[in-house]
C-alpha cells in the first residue's frame, strides 16, 4: 500500500488487523508475476521451447479463477471470511512453493521431466482455484471492516498489493538474473523466486489463523440462525417467499425466494455488474500485458534484466494512481473512476 493511503486517518489504524490479509494477497499476485517474468526459463525446462504451451499453462489459472471464486465465495458466505482466507492461502502457498520443487529433464531425466510438466499444470490449476477465492473474501472483509469514510482507500489496498507484488517479483527475478547469469538461471536459479514465497506465506497463515471474523458477517450469521426456527413455525411466509416475492434482509440485498443470490444480483444490478466486469478486464489486461511484454521484448534483443527494469518502473508509476483515485473516491463520494478506467483500457487496446 502506498504511503499516501497509509497516512490517512482510519486506514492506518486497521493495519494491525489487516496485515495478514495484505501479506497473503501480495503472495497471490507475486506468483503470477514470477511465472510471467520467468517465462523463458519455464519454456526451456518444461515445454521443449514452446512459448505457446508456456502461456497456455499461464492461462490455466485464469480459466479456474471464476470457479474458485464461486465455490469459495459461497463457502465464505456460509462459514465466514476467515476460514476461506486460510484455505485460499494454503492452496496458493502449496502451488507457488511446489513449482520451485519440480523435477526437470536437465536434473532428473526425461521421465521425471514429463512428470514435472504434469505437476506444473496441476499447481497452476490449484493456484487459479485458490486465488479466485482469495480476492473475493479479502475484499469483502476489507469492505466490512473499513473505517467510516475510508471504504475506497480500504478496498484499494488490494490493488496496492497487486502492484507491490509485481514490483517485488520483477525486482527479485532481476536481482537473481544479475547474480547468477543466464546459464545458472536456466539450470536452477529459476526455482529461487518461487521458494522465497514460503517464509512470508507461513507468517501470513499464522496471522490469518488469529484473525477476528468481521462483526457484520457475525451479525448476519446470527440473524440467519435465529430466523430458521421462525420460518419453520411460519409456513405461510415460506409459501409467499417460494412464490417469488422479495424479502429484504439486513445486508440490503433482497431475498428472492428460490432465486439464487448471484442471479438476483445480475437481475437487479445488471448494468453495474457489466460495467464493473469490463473495467476489471481493462485493469487486468494492463497488468498482464506488462508481464508478457518482458518476455516479448527479450526476443527483440533486450536483455532480461533491462526488460525487468522497465517493468519495475511501470509498476512504480501505477502505484501513485491507486493512492490518488482512492483518496478522491473517499473525499468526493460522487466521483466515479470507472469512466477513466474504461477510457484508459480503450486507449491501451488501440495503442
Amino acid at each position: 500500500m502506498s504511503a499516501t493511503s497509509l497516512s490517512q486517518p482510519g486506514v492506518a489504524d486497521m493495519l494491525p488487523q489487516w496485515w495478514p490479509l495484505l501479506l497473503g494477497n501480495v503472495l497471490e499476485w507475486y506468483e503470477f508475476g514470477v511465472y510471467g517474468y520467468l517465462a523463458t526459463q519455464m519454456t526451456g525446462n518444461f515445454f521443449d521451447g514452446s512459448q505457446i504451451q508456456t502461456w497456455i499453462a499461464f492461462g490455466i489459472t485464469f480459466l479456474l479463477r471464476p470457479i474458485g471464486g464461486l465455490v469459495l465465495g459461497h463457502l465464505a458466505d456460509r462459514w465466514g471470511r476467515k476460514v476461506v482466507t486460510l484455505w485460499s492461502l494454503a492452496g496458493m502457498l502449496i502451488a507457488t512453493v511446489g513449482q520451485g520443487c519440480l523435477p526437470t529433464r536437465a536434473c532428473c531425466g526425461e521421465g521425471a521431466g514429463h512428470l514435472g510438466t504434469a505437476l506444473l499444470l496441476l499447481f497452476r490449476a490449484l493456484q487459479g482455484l485458490s486465488a479466485g477465492g482469495e480476492i473475493g473474501s479479502i475484499v469483502t472483509y476489507f469492505a466490512e471492516t473499513a473505517p467510516r469514510g475510508s471504504l475506497a482507500r480500504g478496498t484499494a489496498a488490494v490493488a496496492s498489493c497487486g502492484i507491490l507484488a509485481f514490483l517485488l517479483s520483477s525486482g527479485i527475478v532481476e536481482l537473481i538474473v544479475l547474480a547468477l547469469g543466464p546459464d545458472q538461471m536456466m539450470l536452477w536459479g529459476w526455482r529461487l523466486p518461487f521458494l522465497l514465497a514460503l517464509p512470508p506465506g507461513l507468517v501470513s497463515f499464522w496471522g490469518r489463523s488469529r484473525l477476528a471474523e468481521s462483526t457484520e458477517f457475525l451479525a448476519v450469521a446470527e440473524q440467519r440462525a435465529q430466523s430458521r426456527p421462525e420460518r419453520a413455525r411460519c409456513p405461510a411466509q415460506a409459501v409467499s417467499t417460494s412464490s417469488g416475492s422479495a424479502v429484504a434482509d439486513s445486508s440490503g440485498i433482497q431475498d428472492h425466494g428460490k432465486l439464487p443470490r448471484p442471479r438476483a444480483l445480475l437481475r437487479d444490478h445488471a448494468l453495474s455488474a457489466t460495467v464493473g466486469f469490463g473495467c476489471a478486464c481493462a485493469g487486468a489486461g494492463a497488468f498482464y500485458l506488462g508481464v508478457w511484454a518482458v518476455h516479448s521484448t527479450m526476443h527483440g534483443g533486450l536483455a532480461q534484466s533491462q526488460a525487468l527494469l522497465v517493468s519495475m518502473l511501470t509498476m512504480a508509476m501505477t502505484a501513485s494512481t491507486v493512492a490518488v483515485w482512492s483518496h478522491v473516491c473517499d473525499k468526493y463520494g460522487g466521483s466515479d473512476p470507472l469512466p477513466g478506467v474504461g477510457f484508459g483500457g480503450v486507449c491501451l487496446a488501440i495503442g
